[in-house]
Order: C-alpha cells, then structure tokens, then sequence
C-alpha cells in the first residue's frame, strides 16, 4: 500500500519484491543492466523480445519465512528472462491471467517440427567515472556494436554481433533424435 523507490537496495527489508517487466515486442532487442558504480562495471543482457517477453526483478531480502530460508535469504537480486506469469509456474502460467490477458505470452507453445531457439546475450563491461544508471542500448547502424548511455550522459561503446539474437541454428550442425 505504500510507494518504494525501486532504484535502491535493498529497499524492503523483511520482503520478497518481485516486479515483471514486459518488452514491447517490436523492438530490435530487449535489454536489462544493473551497473555497480563503484566497482565500475555494468553487467548487461540483451533478448528477442518476442522469444522472451518479459524481465523478473526478483529482490530477496529476508521476506521468505519458511524452510530452507528462514528469513536469512537477505540482499539478493535475481534477473530473469521469462515467459511466465511471476513465479507462479506452469499451471498459472497457461490459464488465463491478467499479463496474457493484456497480450503478453506467459507460455510458448512447442511445435514437434521446429525447435524452439532462445539465443540470448550477456556481457560485463568497464564503465568510466561518473556513468551511473543504464538509461539505453542502441544498437549501432551496422549492428557490429551497442551504445549504452548512462542517465549522466556517459556512454560506453561496445562490440558485439546484434544479429545473434534473431539467427537460427544451422540444422547441419545438430543430429536430432526421437
């Protein structure tokens, strides 16, 4: 019932914070970063939007009560990319529920034909002083490079083949058994 500023952690101690982010599915690419500052580095991914619809924030800070955890299970944050509804597993996932609802795939539907590719990208990088929140990766023109400006107005450029996230796997270099 109450407003928490979601760019500070840990923001709730006592909780489990999970927020799901959609990505507007024509876009290039989807991303999410986390930058540390003071260490000077940003660790960041990059997705096909309509193969991984959504983000997962999932911010553990001594909210789980119960074993294993026991409420010692503090300060931790997971990314994850998803096509899911939150944390509530298949069965929610695939009726109805308010994200498909409002259009956003919280299940894939397999085909016994085709495979099913998730081609994702990761990658750690050095940030110069003064770079604070990611605020945009844009790809380059050529699509051999990513920009990524901070909400400080510094920016880092880095080499990496965009291209990637929408390429299908040569069947050539796959034997497929049944």
């Amino acid at each position: 019932g109450k407003w928490i500023d979601l760019s500070v952690y840990p923001a709730n101690k006592g909780y489990e914070d999970l927020i799901l982010m959609a990505s507007k599915p024509a876009l290039p690419f989807a991303w999410t970063a986390l930058t540390l500052p003071e260490d000077r580095y940003i660790w960041f991914s990059l997705k096909d939007p309509q193969v991984l619809p959504s983000t997962i924030f999932w911010m553990s800070n001594g909210g789980r009560h119960y074993p294993p955890w026991n409420g010692r299970h503090k300060r931790v944050i997971g990314l994850e990319e998803v096509v899911a509804y939150f944390h509530h597993g298949l069965e929610r996932s695939a009726r109805f529920n308010p994200m498909n609802r409002a259009g956003i795939p919280t299940t894939v539907q397999m085909k016994k034909q085709s495979s099913l590719v998730v081609n994702y990208i990761m990658a750690v990088a050095a940030i110069p002083a003064g770079f604070d929140i990611a605020q945009s990766i844009r790809p380059s023109v050529d699509r051999k490079s990513v920009r990524i400006t901070s909400k400080s107005g510094k920016s880092i450029s880095i080499r990496l083949n965009i291209g990637f996230l929408k390429s299908k796997p040569d069947p050539s270099q796959h034997q497929m058994s049944s």
